[in-house]
């Protein structure tokens, strides 16, 4: 049940077709007569804090396909901005929503919805037409280079988990991160913070005592519903695979509202809630100067983002 991008990357759909990717950014072959692309927004310290809304988020998301779009076009590429799936949720703990259980289960009707949707996606059907060398093309114009001696602009940062990023920062990618957020390594490095810390978070949570003792009473609730389950995991990882129809799936609807209502019964949706908050706003604190950033420049970037919908035709 994780979160899907409003369209299928074109780098992972040439990566389908047969093309390696070689990066998270490209180099532009864009015609001599291209115009240039925007330049980046300044960004004020001064700035608001605070999480953007799932509206907003919606914004920031056109607004970076339709500067792909843009961009890749210049290129001599197609690219078609996709809806997004609908009904697609993340639960990082335990499904606690009765009303989505019911309605989805875990999830298999939601990802067979993703799977037909990546399918018939019109970029990826795009990139089946063209010859090798067209899509190789493609991906540098997305993705750029970063194979040793193709590519000199490469963006390189180290997270506080110690992973390295390396992008290029030639490209549509590139070009479109930097239109809505500026600069790209500055970017690159607090989107990149903010990624770990919720990874941090979450490791956190399931490793925490007061973690493990609700899930013991969670899994003593679902086995007096009939279902036994010791964790949450392995709920999930029973009916991963699950088919969107046939018996399979009645049970998965069943159990999934056993989970859910047992995840409210017990404290284990609250006792989560309260420890997430509580790992989220302490390495938060540790890192605060680049949360803050980000947050920063997210809003920012919903100017931008705005500008860039309403022009295009």
């Amino acid at each position: 049940m994780q979160s899907q991008r409003r369209s299928v990357q074109l780098a992972c759909l040439l990566m389908v077709a047969g093309v390696v990717s070689t990066g998270c950014a490209a180099r532009t072959k864009s015609p001599s007569v291209a115009p240039p692309p925007p330049s980046p927004p300044a960004v004020s310290l001064d700035g608001p804090v605070r999480d953007i809304t799932a509206e907003e988020a919606e914004l920031l998301e056109l607004g970076e396909q339709t500067l792909l779009k843009r961009c890749l076009e210049r290129a001599g590429f197609q690219w078609t901005i996709e809806a997004p799936v609908a009904g697609d949720r993340d639960f990082p703990y335990v499904l606690d929503d009765v009303a989505w259980a019911r309605a989805h289960g875990y999830g298999s009707d939601v990802r067979e919805e993703i799977r037909r949707a990546r399918e018939s996606d019109a970029n990826r059907r795009y990139t089946l037409t063209l010859t090798p060398e067209r899509r190789q093309a493609a991906t540098e114009a997305l993705n750029g280079d970063l194979r040793p001696g193709r590519d000199a602009g490469v963006v390189s940062v180290r997270l506080p988990n110690g992973m390295v990023v390396r992008r290029s920062e030639h490209g549509c990618q590139a070009e479109a991160e930097r239109a809505l957020y500026g600069d790209l390594t500055r970017w690159t490095r607090v989107r990149g913070v903010v990624s770990v810390l919720k990874d941090a978070v979450r490791q956190r949570v399931l490793g925490d005592a007061r973690y493990t003792a609700a899930v013991t009473r969670w899994s003593r609730c679902m086995a007096a519903a009939g279902h036994r389950y010791a964790s949450p995991a392995d709920t999930r990882g029973a009916f991963a695979d699950t088919p969107a129809t046939g018996p399979s799936r009645t049970r998965e609807l069943v159990v999934a509202q056993a989970e859910a209502t047992c995840a409210t019964k017990t404290d284990l949706s609250a006792t989560a809630a309260k420890l997430s908050r509580h790992y989220t706003d302490a390495l938060n604190a540790e890192h605060r100067a680049d949360v803050d950033l980000a947050l920063r420049l997210r809003v920012q970037a919903l100017l931008p983002a705005r500008t860039a919908v309403d022009a295009q035709p």
